[in-house]
């Protein structure tokens, strides 16, 4: 059909009317063609063309955010630059409206990868622009491309700090199974040999939402991450998990152990002493001398007992139902 640019465009990337001028792939039906009755009743009724208000923005932005789906390489980049010229220029209400799908849509980072936006961050506290590295590529949001992007970001809780709100994920860390494995089979009766495979999480974890970008840093960024976390006690909030057979649970024992997240934390984060980077499994390691020490560097870190035995069980040693230290 007739757009109000002399183009002929598809019925779906027309609308009968709304602002439409900083809209890309977005056109208004030429007014003459709209000022004809007949015609505009077959452009609504059969073509189904719209008006440009906020439940059509909605219903654009759902559509393009799920035309990524399954989608790598030049075709995911290709819709989701078409996801964000959309999200860029949507009113505010539409925004909100869509709070729901934020964790659907990926922003993309500086190595050309797009990542959900828990796991990447702005330049800032965790990636000082001075301190930036060609290894922090991948956790860094590109802002040359997300220039003009900072009300949207702001508006999905991106920043240059990782995401501290609780949420589910389904599986834990590579890894974790393998470690936890050993321990599980000796609560099997005899007779019980189940495969490797079925024995994993049940029910998945809860844990900080930018938790997985602590391993996938290095160096000091990592350091930085982790100390964060640290501060803000932010797994203090992670609950021992249920770990068994994944679908047999009448005949097998369902164990808790610790939090993946918090394992994962304590293999690989790291904290700046005097510019020395130490492994906080060394800290858990050494944690009875540390104990006896009257002061050390990382006393203002240590959360309460209580939660400490829920959190931080190689830590604190105290063993437990939901406190019990893994190998």
């Amino acid at each position: 059909m007739l757009a109000d640019t002399g183009k002929l465009v598809a019925a779906q990337d027309a609308v009968i009317d709304g602002a439409t001028e900083n809209v890309k792939g977005i056109y208004r039906v030429d007014p003459e063609l709209l000022a004809d009755k007949g015609a505009r009743q077959i452009l609504v009724e059969l073509l189904s063309v719209k008006s440009l208000d906020n439940d059509e923005w909605e219903r654009r932005i759902r559509r393009a955010i799920a035309r990524t789906d399954n989608r790598s390489g030049i075709l995911e980049s290709q819709f989701w630059k078409e996801a964000w010229a959309l999200l860029r220029v949507a009113p505010s209400p539409v925004l909100a409206k869509i709070e729901n799908a934020y964790d659907q849509i990926k922003v993309r980072c500086r190595d050309g990868a797009w990542r959900h936006r828990h796991e990447a961050l702005l330049r800032g506290r965790m990636i000082p622009p001075e301190e930036e590295r060609p290894e922090d590529a991948a956790l860094t949001i590109d802002t040359e491309f997300h220039k003009g992007d900072a009300k949207v970001l702001a508006t999905m809780g991106v920043s240059d700090l990782p995401r501290a709100e609780m949420r589910g994920f389904p599986s834990g860390p590579y890894g974790y199974a393998d470690a936890m494995l050993t321990q599980y089979q000796v609560n099997l009766k005899k007779g019980q040999n189940p495969h490797a495979n079925l024995i994993d999480i049940i029910g998945g974890l809860s844990a900080p939402h930018g938790w997985e970008l602590i391993a996938r840093a290095s160096g000091g960024t990592r350091a930085r991450i982790s100390q964060h976390f640290l501060e803000t006690d932010a797994f203090s909030k992670c609950r021992a998990v249920g770990f068994g057979h994944t679908s047999r649970t009448d005949m097998y024992p369902k164990m808790h152990y610790a939090n993946p997240a918090v394992w994962s934390f304590l293999r690989t984060g790291l904290v700046d002493v005097d510019d020395n980077l130490v492994d906080i499994g060394m800290l858990a390691k050494h944690r009875k001398r540390l104990r006896s020490l009257s002061d050390h560097p990382f006393k203002t870190w240590a959360p309460s007992r209580r939660r400490r035995c829920q959190a931080y069980a190689p830590l604190c040693g105290h063993r437990g139902r939901r406190c019990r230290p893994e190998g």
